[in-house]
């Protein structure tokens, strides 16, 4: 093979363990050295690590102060090895870990020495995960609490935390994962108000806020009743809000406008009166019940292979998406090959509604498919994703090779006059690996080992003597 030519694992989704020892760098060096060592004899002693690892399903990560661990058969390997870290760390006070775990792309690139580096979304993001939390902390990304929740005896074990904001501004749902005796359940200190936003703030302040956000919502209710899906505002608690949302209004009134409002009727016998605060609550509370809260229907969605209906590709696996005029919703696909949507608005009823799979290796048969949601199941088609390699093919002084003939796999193309070529490859074709051979007319043909989706590939050919 070239030496120009480097070997890269395809981008794939991983499921990422990231930790680090908290407050490393505050530590002397022989300190750091021996906490490092007891961090990896405890890392390697789990089973989950050592399955993985047996399995050759294992990407290891150092990074200074703790390590990343890529497993790739489920999104439990990560968090039952975080588990089993936490439990052995108990005999190991000494040493203060965190942990994140994020499934997302990832890509590692082995060098000359098999040295293995790992890069990509789902790394970065399992440390965004990770740097949210405090000692003992084991927290995980709201995708990984989705597919997790999928599995009963998971649910007790996942405490959602909301959104916390990390590097860039980028905002992070997070999922806090402990049992009665393992990983953390105290509030991360990130999640915490800070003191500075505890100044006190003026009642008319506060009053004029909850005021507005209750006309706010009132006038959405008026106006467009459908929406309130979006906020989650459906059966019963449709109902609950409608109370303080009438008490907002009645606090404004009151306590800083001092309004009233008057009232004659001939029937009283003299001059009724009604304060502001008690017309505007039952006006928000009584019109709230006028308008009937929006309906919803279930939609499962099944994903199969072109073969047919019966050739299930992908088994939790991947996710199926849907655009509801903006609101885009995702579900995880589950072991029969479908995912379920509970609540589709009532309104979406007979149209036809952009829905597309997002899964490793795969694509939606169909471009930019629409599909008619009628409460009915529908049956989606995936092929796999077609591969592609791209370069330029040179003579030994670096000038280009125009007309050369390269094939892969039965696919052949030809060099342009700046030596420039791009194969594109079925996915029924695709291979981790794959032989590219050139030819050219005054050149040896060559072969080469090249890795599809990669950078792109320098061909040299040499002349025939």
């Amino acid at each position: 093979m070239s030496s120009e030519i480097k070997t890269e694992i395809q981008l794939e989704i991983g499921h990422v363990l990231f930790m680090d020892i908290v407050d490393y760098s505050t530590r002397l060096i022989n300190e750091q050295r021996a906490l490092r060592d007891t961090l990896n004899e405890i890392v390697r002693s789990t089973e989950a690590f050592r399955d993985a690892d047996a399995a050759g399903t294992l990407i290891k990560s150092p990074t200074g102060d703790g390590m990343a661990l890529v497993f790739h058969r489920s999104p439990e390997e990560p968090v039952n090895c975080a588990l089993e870290i936490s439990r052995a760390l108990k005999a190991h006070p000494e040493l203060p870990l965190r942990m994140g775990v994020h499934s997302g792309p990832v890509t590692a690139v082995i060098d000359v020495n098999d040295t293995t580096s790992v890069a990509g979304a789902g790394i970065n993001m399992a440390q965004r995960v990770m740097d949210c939390g405090d000692a003992g902390h084991i927290l995980v990304s709201q995708h990984v609490a989705e597919d997790l929740e999928q599995y009963a005896h998971w649910k007790p074990q996942l405490h959602d935390l909301g959104e916390c904001e990390v590097k860039h501004g980028v905002r992070v749902h997070l999922v806090n994962l402990y049992t009665d005796d393992l990983g953390n359940r105290a509030l991360p200190e990130k999640l915490k108000p800070s003191r500075g936003s505890r100044k006190y703030i003026p009642y008319a302040l506060i009053a004029l806020a909850s005021f507005l956000c209750g006309m706010g919502v009132l006038g959405l209710m008026l106006w467009k009743a459908e929406a309130l899906t979006k906020l989650g505002l459906i059966g019963n608690l449709y109902y609950i809000v409608l109370f303080p949302l009438g008490l907002c209004a009645a606090v404004f009134l009151f306590g800083v406008v001092r309004s009233f409002a008057r009232y004659k009727g001939e029937q009283y016998g003299s001059t009724l009166e009604l304060g502001g605060p008690i017309v505007a609550f039952v006006l928000t509370f009584g019109g709230g019940l006028i308008v009937p809260p929006p309906s919803t229907f279930p939609l499962t969605v099944y994903v199969h292979g072109e073969v047919g209906r019966s050739d299930l590709v992908l088994r939790n696996s991947g996710r199926v998406f849907v655009d509801l005029d903006g609101d885009r919703q995702s579900r995880s696909i589950g072991e029969n090959g479908e995912a379920i949507f509970p609540a589709i608005p009532n309104r979406f009823r007979g149209q036809e509604v952009p829905i597309w799979v997002d899964a490793n290796g795969f694509e939606s048969a169909v471009a930019n498919q629409k599909e008619r949601v009628d409460g009915t199941s529908l049956y989606l088609p995936v092929r796999r994703k077609s591969g592609q390699l791209s370069g330029r093919v040179q003579d030994q002084d670096g000038n280009p090779i125009s007309g050369a003939e390269l094939s892969v796999a039965g696919v052949l193309t030809h060099s342009d006059a700046s030596g420039h070529f791009e194969l594109i490859i079925p996915g029924d074709k695709l291979a981790q690996e794959m032989d590219l051979q050139a030819v050219a007319h005054g050149y040896k043909t060559r072969t080469y080992k090249v890795v599809p989706n990669a950078n792109e590939l320098t061909i040299t050919l040499p002349t025939l003597p």
